[in-house]
């Protein structure tokens, strides 16, 4: 958890956008507050999205299927590594706008929606490639390919504040993936700094 604290930090250091800024810092928040915490009581084997009021699989915000080609590849889990990112929809409604994400992900070339979650402006869950499949963005992050999932927030936060339930939503997934073994306890997380640099 600190190494991950610690790139988090890093990367607000060094980025210039302000909206990036603006994201990784809520998400550091969130990740510091609840650090002392990780794989202690709240991690019973009751712990379960099934009774998460804010939790909607894929049928829930109408995602289509994916295509049969490219195929889907899995990963290796657990997992060590976890990239945050962002998406920013001129829908409002964020069913609305996950539907539009999948089709122009897919109208790309992809065989599904880039990410394996996504969380909603009122911190609502929403599946995307789940906790098997390989997010897209391997090509982008070489050298941890079939290492990482990807977490992806809808909105604009420099517009609107990232909210209190989006923090516990990205808590809840974290400490959901690790007691159930998708994702090791000290992972790390990537930013763009990571990325593949293009010649």
């Amino acid at each position: 958890m600190i190494s991950a604290l610690s790139r988090i930090i890093d990367f607000l250091v060094h980025t210039e956008t302000h909206q990036a800024r603006t994201v990784f810092i809520c998400c550091s928040l969130v990740l510091l507050f609840y650090s002392s915490a990780i794989g202690y009581a709240e991690d019973t084997p009751e712990f379960s999205f099934a009774r998460y009021a804010n939790f909607v699989e894929r049928e829930g915000w109408g995602a289509v299927p994916p295509k049969v080609y490219p195929k889907l590849e899995k990963l290796s889990l657990p997992v060590a590594f976890v990239v945050l990112s962002y998406f920013i929809p001129s829908i409002t409604d964020d069913v609305l706008a996950l539907q539009v994400i999948q089709r122009n992900h897919m109208d790309a070339g992809l065989p599904d929606i880039q990410s394996n979650f996504l969380i909603g402006r009122n911190g609502t869950i929403y599946v995307g490639r789940g906790w098997k499949i390989k997010p897209a963005r391997s090509l982008d992050f070489p050298h941890y390919d079939g290492k990482f999932i990807e977490i992806a927030y809808i909105g604009n936060f420099n517009d609107e504040p990232m909210l209190h339930p989006i923090y516990n939503a990205t808590w809840d997934l974290l400490k959901f993936g690790i007691f159930n073994k998708y994702i090791v306890e000290d992972f790390v997380i990537l930013t763009e700094k990571h990325r593949k640099i293009a010649d």
